[in-house]
């Protein structure tokens, strides 16, 4: 992405041998279903999870591959083969195609997503896709894994699902929702032009809960640009 700013702005362009460097570091990640864990690749089965030493984080053994994860890596395998054709276009074209099969196979029979390193569903479905006025997602979901309403907006969670809606076209469908979203996420911006710290979002090994500090901020303004940005280029 950087890549397509000006340079007065970030800098000096990286090379392109930095960049196929950095597609081979990050296809060597790949495991042989063409999925993505979090550190490394998947080297053994759930069977050694008998072996987990915590009594806290559950399912830490395993390099499990997670949708966030596969997602992520292949927007950026997408997007470089767009910038860079012709650089290893068979092994990224293999990824891209296992890599969908895999996220197309974990969605659920209500057409959500499970996500292991965010709260959670809304999350899930955010990176899958790339009372509608605003969402609040309750932690547990990571725990009980089924969808649970936190009973009140949360400006992260809006923004994820704003984003996911985004993604699949409800901007073109009708931009209705989108519309209540964006006020929702205007009227809970601070004096300050920051978003409120709200419940955590942040997950780890499905039970170990946490903040990003980032996030409050730069989801929502990722949400409203994006939506921003769909309207302009509908208008003209």
């Amino acid at each position: 992405m950087l890549s397509r700013i000006s340079a007065k702005l970030v800098g000096a362009p990286i090379k392109e041998q930095s960049l196929y460097d950095a597609i081979d570091c990050l296809l060597s990640f790949s495991n042989k279903d063409g999925t993505f864990s979090a550190f490394e690749r998947k080297r053994t089965s759930s069977w050694i999870e008998i072996m987990n030493p915590s009594e806290s984080l559950r399912n830490m053994i395993v390099d499990y591959p997670h949708v966030e994860c596969t997602s992520s890596a292949i927007q950026g395998l997408i997007l470089f083969r767009k910038l860079y054709p012709g650089y290893r276009d068979e092994d990224i074209e293999n990824c891209i195609k296992n890599a969908v099969m895999f996220i197309e196979n974990k969605q659920k029979n209500d057409g959500s997503w499970y996500a292991t390193y965010g709260v959670c569903f809304t999350y899930g479905a955010f990176f899958a896709m790339k009372r509608i006025s605003g969402w609040g997602e309750h932690y547990i979901s990571t725990e009980t894994e089924a969808y649970a309403d936190a009973g009140r907006p949360h400006a992260v969670n809006t923004a994820w699902a704003m984003l996911a809606l985004i993604y699949s076209g409800q901007t073109e469908r009708d931009p209705t929702p989108l519309y209540r979203a964006a006020r929702q996420l205007i009227s809970m911006q601070l004096e300050t032009g920051e978003f409120p710290q709200q419940e955590h979002v942040g997950c780890f090994t499905s039970n170990f809960l946490f903040n990003y500090p980032n996030y409050r901020n730069l989801f929502p303004i990722w949400a409203l640009g994006e939506f921003r940005r769909r309207l302009t280029a509908s208008k003209d």
